[in-house]
């Protein structure tokens, strides 16, 4: 049926583009093979909860991508498709499975633009563009804070900065002025959402229990020592399941933006606004459940526990973002020789408006010491008797500036300070207090102190308090927002047919080590910076292509993901270390 419904889809769109008798029909390809192999281990973890992903083949992938453009006399019709085959067997049940081809061979069709094109469909200057296409915003090579419209496409580690055509209705007013000078205005509705694809990786990340999304730190100690208490109980805390609440299509839910673009000469100056949701989901209920059965380790039957099995329930926060887009060239040297080129410049910034999202916990237990159903949170010392919150309302702001500059036409240099990547969201970084929680625990196995910091207590007056995780707990945290140097360098030779890259993202924050001090009676924090062991994060991306002319081109790279596991690109879900090669034929 899938097979059927692929080519039932290829054969419309080919027939849609079909030119009419006064049409002319413009095409072009490619095939491509992907292959990616992840060298180690990542995501190890104790028998109950491992959620490993194994060394070997990560991709194996052949793609056949058609660009096909219909002109008329006035209008045109555009589509970019691609034919997708994994190339790699899904799970078989039995012997019948062996007989379904989208088993033993799956493959999809992917849509990069399948739109109609109406210039001037209005008069002079008004264009019209409707259908699925991409609408990208922004000055920054690759990390672009305004552009919301499209959700982020993560499932391929390689592939920074791509996104996901969706259905809109786009509307352009362009206006020329002066020499060389145009104004133009664009507005967009997009009637129904559609959430980021993240890599098979990203499971990794829900699955460590030690992660808390709470904003206030007081919850985060007080949970992470009730977690240390029931994992030394033998009841250990595993993630069960994930579940993400997609928006109903509905006019409640339709997404809007508008943009005002000037170019004047070398420089462009844009001013955007949009209206809609966050593509990346925060966690907004858990539900916690005793198992009625124990679970012992493969490698020690002795050794057995009764799971707290959690369910995680998400959902994408509405949003509202202003942004302020600035580039172009320059020419600070040009005077002293035609040799010293123009220096590039980008300036971007997103100023965001987030709902707050609070996290709803239920309990269902029968051996442990406490409550069951929604959790009593005035329990929690500070709780104003309030779910607690994952995400303030409280606005922030991201950005992208950067540098590029050209050393004739071998050598290509680029800078970046990137001030919050695509999946950090929430006010909290140099500027203003804010933080996530990168990993948590308790300094004490002790069942008696760990209870006294999950249960309410009294103060030294003899006034009940409540509980607060002071002396148990102990997190690292890193700024939600965080800051990154990012630098590329591109190297052509071999008359310009072989093509070195080189690019590095660099984690600028380090970590917090939040901990209680005994001798001084008080929670300490000390920084680890990006220099030390437990502060350091790094991704180096190098690669090597060569151009054999006639539409050939191979290429290899690797993508090395550097840091402790608490860190942003040593974590689990990062995916661990890449090498890969491709190899495509352009027709």
């Amino acid at each position: 049926m899938k097979r059927r419904l692929s080519l039932t889809l290829a054969a419309l769109v080919l027939g849609w583009v079909a030119p009419s008798a006064a049409a002319e029909l413009r095409w072009s390809g490619e095939i491509r093979t992907d292959t990616q192999l992840r060298v180690q281990e990542v995501g190890q973890g104790p028998f109950y909860g491992a959620a490993p992903l194994e060394p070997g083949v990560a991709r194996n992938e052949g793609r056949l991508k058609l660009k096909m453009l219909s002109l008329g006399d006035r209008f045109a019709g555009v589509a970019d498709l691609d034919f997708v085959w994994s190339g790699v067997p899904e799970d078989v049940e039995g012997l019948p499975g062996l007989s379904l081809r989208e088993r033993t061979d799956p493959y999809w069709l992917e849509t990069h633009a399948l739109y109609i094109d109406a210039p001037e469909i209005f008069g002079e200057g008004l264009d019209l563009r409707v259908g699925f296409q991409k609408v990208m915003w922004g000055a920054g090579d690759q990390f672009n804070p305004t552009n919301n419209l499209n959700s982020e496409d993560l499932e391929d580690p390689l592939l920074f900065g791509d996104q996901q055509a969706n259905f809109m209705v786009k509307f352009d007013w362009n206006e020329p002025f002066g020499d060389d000078n145009e104004f133009t205005f664009t507005a967009v509705a997009v009637p129904v959402f559609k959430p980021a694809l993240v890599p098979s990786s990203a499971y990794l990340g829900q699955a460590q229990t030690d992660r808390l999304p709470f904003i206030d730190p007081t919850w985060s100690r007080v949970i992470a020592s009730q977690q240390a208490l029931a994992n030394g109980l033998g009841f250990p805390v595993s993630v069960q399941n994930v579940n993400a609440e997609i928006p109903e299509a509905s006019l409640e839910n339709v997404q809007a933006a508008a943009a005002a673009q000037v170019a004047i000469g070398e420089h462009d100056l844009a001013v955007s606004y949009y209206v809609g949701r966050h593509d990346l989901p925060v966690a907004v209920r858990q539900t916690t459940v005793e198992s009625s059965d124990f679970v012992c380790n493969p490698d020690d039957a002795d050794d057995c526990v009764k799971l707290l099995g959690t369910d995680i329930e998400l959902r994408y926060p509405r949003m509202q973002v202003v942004g302020l887009n600035a580039t172009g060239e320059l020419d600070l040297l040009g005077w002293m020789s035609d040799a010293i080129h123009p220096l590039g410049y980008r300036v971007e910034a997103a100023l965001f408006f987030p709902e707050r999202q609070r996290i709803q916990l239920f309990n269902q237990f029968t051996s442990l010491p406490f409550p069951n159903g929604e959790y009593d949170y005035s329990m929690v010392q500070g709780s104003d008797g309030a779910a607690p919150e994952v995400l303030t309302d409280e606005p922030f702001v991201k950005w992208t500036l950067g540098l590029d500059y050209s050393l004739g036409e071998h050598v290509y240099l680029n800078a970046q300070w990137v001030h919050g990547l695509v999946d950090e969201f929430g006010a909290g970084d140099f500027i203003q207090d804010g933080e996530v929680v990168r990993t948590s625990g308790a300094v004490t196995e002790e069942s008696d102190v760990l209870l006294g910091c999950v249960l309410p207590g009294v103060d030294g007056e003899g006034n009940p308090t409540g509980a607060s995780g002071e002396t148990c707990g102990r997190t690292l945290l890193s700024p939600r927002l965080g800051d990154y140097l990012v630098l590329g360098a591109d190297f052509k030779f071999m008359d310009q047919s072989a093509l070195f890259r080189v690019f590095t993202i660099l984690g600028l924050n380090g970590v917090m080590e939040d901990t209680y001090d005994a001798e001084l009676g008080e929670r300490v924090r000390v920084h680890h910076d990006l220099f030390s062991k437990e502060g350091f994060t790094m991704v180096v991306y190098p690669s090597l292509a060569y151009n054999f002319g006639d539409g050939l081109e191979l290429s290899v790279g690797s993508l090395i993901n550097l840091g402790e596991p608490h860190t942003k690109f040593g974590d689990p879900a990062a995916g661990g270390h890449l090498a890969w090669g491709r190899a495509s034929y352009k027709f």
